[in-house]
């Protein structure tokens, strides 16, 4: 059976495509009879009007980007699983881009955006610095943008971020409180601001105690994360050897925890392991992870709430650079 179009419920009700319009968007200027006549056709009929319709006559697409950098990690997920909620609240459909660490991907995703594709862009966290110019372009176009954890340098674009700084003092200082004085520092994507925010307070945090960091256990992990056994165990060797790690985020944490069980060390007894991000799904890693929290539930509401206000031009001009820091929560289990 063919699908009922507009221009079948005009015929049927015996008026113009623009009073189904007004109807259906629930315009005035159409008389009361007429409008029961018309929306009792659509019921009857089941039609709903397409989406692309609906776009060529707005100019929204209704949709809005989330742009992250690796889809697989846990952060990404559990970001992308909240703002797709939120936005269907908002009538709005989230599309999803992975850069996958990739500056060239993420220009694509980027030009795809401004091509209409998209209304507006949430971004966590930059892949890099490389699209900077890119990210200028759609500021300057007005196009509506709200970066996550690491602000655009140079740019005027809303910004979520999370205290990175403050979370690496926080977890650094609960292990030292807890008694260990040789912690390694597991980095995977070092490149980030985010990340070197957290190497900045683990290094800090020693300082403050007047405690040197030794260098050899500031762990660069390679692309590969099934290389990390080979990095491990060289630092297991080491004396002192490493009482705790600190890992850049749940990936690399789930990765040391595997890592230290195929070398027979046993976590948190022979080598306590803490983690930067709680978006691990209960029952995933080997042992509870403790961890400070970036509740990602709040980052994504206020993300949204920015960028809805941008979509709405009477609050695009007081928004469209409005920063928001969010305070980190230290998360106690069995892991460290």
């Amino acid at each position: 059976m063919a699908q009922t179009t507009i221009h079948d419920i005009a015929r049927q009700a015996g008026v113009c495509i623009g009073t189904v319009s007004r109807v259906l968007n629930n315009k005035d200027r159409v008389h009361p009879e007429t409008r029961q006549r018309v929306q009792r056709i659509v019921d009857q009929t089941g039609y709903r009007p397409s989406a692309m319709g609906r776009g060529l006559v707005t100019r929204r697409s209704h949709n809005i980007m989330l742009l992250v950098h690796n889809l697989a990690d846990p952060h990404c997920v559990s970001l992308a699983k909240h703002l797709s909620r939120l936005c269907r609240t908002q009538g709005y459909r989230l599309l999803i881009g992975d850069s996958d660490y990739e500056p060239a991907l993420e220009a694509e995703c980027l030009r795809d955006v401004r091509d209409g594709s998209a209304d507006g862009l949430i971004v966590s966290p930059l892949a890099g610095r490389r699209n900077v110019l890119l990210y200028r372009k759609l500021a300057d176009a007005g196009f509506p943008v709200v970066a996550l954890m690491d602000a655009v340098p140079g740019v005027k674009v809303a910004c979520v971020n999370y205290d990175d700084l403050g979370a690496g003092r926080m977890a650094t200082d609960y292990l030292l409180d807890k008694g260990h004085r040789h912690i390694a520092f597991a980095g995977w994507h070092t490149e980030f601001q985010t990340v070197q925010d957290r190497i900045r307070g683990y290094e800090e945090s020693h300082a403050a105690r007047q405690l040197a960091v030794r260098p050899e256990l500031r762990l660069q992990f390679p692309r590969l994360l099934s290389k990390v056994r080979e990095k491990l165990a060289h630092v297991l060797g080491l004396s002192p050897v490493p009482t705790a790690i600190l890992a850049e985020n749940e990936m690399v944490a789930l990765t040391c925890c595997n890592a230290l069980t195929q070398l027979g060390r046993r976590v948190p007894q022979d080598v306590a392991v803490m983690v930067f991000g709680d978006e691990l799904p209960a029952g995933t890693a080997p042992v509870p992870m403790t961890a400070v929290s970036w509740r990602p539930g709040e980052l994504c509401e206020r993300a949204l709430e920015l960028l809805l206000t941008q979509l709405n031009p009477s609050g695009a001009a007081s928004q469209a650079s409005a920063m928001t820091t969010l305070a980190p929560q230290l998360i106690l289990r069995a892991s460290a």
